[in-house]
């Protein structure tokens, strides 16, 4: 397990290995960068995909908002952003971004996503080799931020334990993915 000092190295290592994901499946991943931030759609949304057309020098731009700690959940987000780039942000939750949602692993609405079983084990695996996110859900006030119609970060984080000791358990230790020789 590695540990990362910024949340964009956080990002950067994550998409190396989400590439892989998206390559099984025949995409390939553009030029992207992906920070933390405040999406412009507003603080209830979770993630977003600026078009290459955007940034000065055509690269996609994601932002993941700063309510979210919970890299399992992380990754799955950027999943879905990932599938706007690839697509085109344009295509918005259309059908050709529908398809590639499925065709990866992830299930659900496009407001209400998330991995599949088969997804979120690689996913659980792929957090576990990247060591934690060097964040904290941002809070305003009292109170973390949280959709609570999409998830409860809680729950999320002690469910991802749970399952990364029961394939464990069940498999041994598959912290590394197959084919996956880049080191993190």
């Amino acid at each position: 397990m590695k540990t990362h000092e910024t949340r964009e190295a956080w990002f950067g290592a994550a998409v190396k290995k989400l590439r892989k994901i998206f390559k099984d499946f025949g995409y390939d991943l553009p030029k992207l960068r992906i920070g933390c931030g405040w999406p412009v759609l507003g603080r209830e949304c979770l993630g977003e995909c600026h078009p290459k057309e955007n940034s000065k020098d055509k690269t996609y731009e994601i932002f993941i908002s700063p309510k979210l700690d919970s890299p399992v959940f992380l990754l799955a987000v950027m999943i879905h952003e990932l599938c706007h780039a690839v697509v085109g942000v344009d295509i918005g939750h259309k059908k050709p971004w529908d398809k590639m949602m499925e065709t990866v692993g992830m299930v659900g609405t496009h407001t209400a996503f998330y991995a599949g079983e088969e997804l979120r084990a690689k996913l659980v695996r792929i957090s576990k080799k990247l060591g934690s996110y060097p964040h904290a859900s941002l809070m305003i006030g009292k109170k973390p931020l949280r959709d609570k119609e999409t998830f409860d970060l809680e729950h999320d984080a002690r469910r991802e334990e749970d399952q990364l000791q029961n394939l464990e358990e069940k498999h041994g230790d598959q912290s590394r993915l197959p084919g996956d020789h880049d080191a993190v």
